[in-house]
């Protein structure tokens, strides 16, 4: 978790995306997010693997659900 908290962290706090090739890193934050809402608000995409991220990089990332490595409690029940 090491390599990436500094991603992470800025994540929770300020809402910025992480972009990681570390998958297995993503599978921890998403574990996490039972016990730590904010975890379930990291939006992570995997610029290797994933699509699409360039176009939603250059919109802004306005849609907050996009790249959503898992979803808060409370965001389950509206999906």
């Amino acid at each position: 978790m090491e390599k990436d908290a500094h991603l992470v962290e800025l994540s929770m706090l300020q809402s910025y995306p992480v972009a990681s090739q570390d998958d297995r890193q993503r599978r921890y934050v998403a574990d996490l997010a039972d016990r730590y809402p904010l975890a379930g608000k990291v939006q992570w995409f995997n610029p290797g693997s994933s699509t699409g991220w360039e176009e939603w990089i250059m919109a802004g990332c306005q849609d907050e659900e996009a790249y959503r490595c898992v979803r808060a409690p409370e965001d389950s029940a509206h999906s």
